[in-house]
């Protein structure tokens, strides 16, 4: 197959990922006023299972940590999960740093480049990764895009859109996608951990 083909292949791909997307913003009222220069308003630690207990973690939608990374985090007790957390740092305008620990230990540190835009910080990932055991053959190309704000309360707001596309070789073969709106996570204190 030649560069030409490989290419198209790749457009193809990506555009059927990115016929997906958020939708429009829906509780923009519960948020705090959120300018692309008040970034730092978002620094804190993060409880990373919504109050709701919806899907994606907090950690899933701002890291795109793998499920290997939280080794049986469905399966803990509320307790155990309290191990958990995600620090969000300012960086500057456009860059947050976000951290997950477990126990205190760093899990994954992940660097987000995104915009602010009616008072949510967006941002997009995207990635490729083999299959197992067909690493050859099978690969998933997935893209996320989240935007988080921060509510009146001091609560992180989450809004988050997932699509994948499952790859044989470099032809897509079929996909899927999943997205949640309006999850909130509470700001743990800072003496918690």
């Amino acid at each position: 197959m030649n560069h030409f083909t490989a290419l198209c292949f790749f457009c193809l791909v990506a555009y059927l990922c990115s016929c997906n997307s958020l939708k429009p913003v829906t509780q923009n009222n519960l948020l705090q006023n959120l300018g692309s220069n008040e970034l730092s308003k978002l620094d804190g630690d993060y409880e990373i299972i919504s109050t709701d207990t919806s899907y994606p973690t907090l950690a899933r939608a701002l890291t795109f940590t793998d499920k290997k990374n939280l080794k049986n985090f469905n399966h803990m007790d509320q307790l155990a999960r309290k191990d958990f957390r995600l620090n969000l740092k300012a960086l500057d305008e456009k860059h947050l740093k976000v951290t997950l620990y477990s126990q205190n230990k760093i899990i994954k540190t992940k660097t987000l480049k995104g915009t602010v835009s009616d008072n949510y910080f967006q941002f997009k990932m995207r990635k490729i990764s083999p299959v197992s055991p067909f690493y050859i053959l099978l690969s998933l190309y997935k893209k996320q895009e989240n935007r988080i704000g921060l509510t009146k309360n001091g609560e992180l707001l989450l809004d988050s859109y997932e699509g994948g596309v499952l790859l044989l070789l470099v032809m897509p073969t079929f996909g899927g996608d999943t997205d949640a709106y309006n999850l909130i996570f509470k700001r743990k204190n800072v003496n918690s951990h």
